[in-house]
């Protein structure tokens, strides 16, 4: 897409799932996008809103893993609010008629997210460096990993991630 041309032929519709949370500025992206549609061409997007967690049991040192996942995707630049700025962005990127709306994800198998966020963390100092940087101290990756993986096994467990998506239109 970055080396695509106004002149290059303009596309009807574009969709973008789980990405713009991840990006410093996802308004001049947006206005990228919206810079190849064609006029009347819509945008579908879509992305998780981590205010919106609803997570059992709880115990505190679960909640400070998901506390410093949710750092890690600050300080690079990311939002852990980008689900409910979709239509914000949408409307400063110069889209017309946006509509948002929101679901929960439910994690059938805590597994697939414990795992992911426990790998995320033990990751953060080769990825990011984040010990060096002083966002947490040397042994805590390992301790909110491992919580994370015990808490994985719970039966009764519940990990719930709020989505929003948004369709806007060139």
């Amino acid at each position: 897409i970055e080396q695509m041309t106004p002149e290059d032929e303009p596309f009807d519709a574009a969709f973008s799932h789980a990405l713009l949370e991840h990006l410093a500025d996802p308004v001049a992206s947006l206005r990228r996008v919206r810079s190849l549609l064609k006029p009347g061409g819509v945008i579908g997007v879509c992305s998780p809103d981590w205010r919106g967690f609803l997570v059992a049991p709880a115990p505190p040192v679960l909640t400070e893993a998901l506390a410093f996942y949710q750092r890690l995707q600050r300080e690079n630049g990311g939002s852990v609010d980008a689900g409910g700025r979709l239509g914000e962005w949408l409307d400063q990127a110069g889209f017309s008629n946006v509509r948002m709306a929101a679901r929960y994800e439910c994690y059938a198998d805590l597994r697939l997210i414990g795992e992911y966020l426990a790998q995320r963390i033990e990751q953060a100092e080769a990825i990011d460096g984040a010990v060096t940087k002083g966002w947490i101290d040397p042994g805590d990756p390992q301790r909110l990993a491992q919580a994370l993986r015990m808490w994985q096994r719970q039966p009764s467990g519940l990990f719930a991630q709020a989505w929003v998506s948004a369709i806007g239109w060139a």
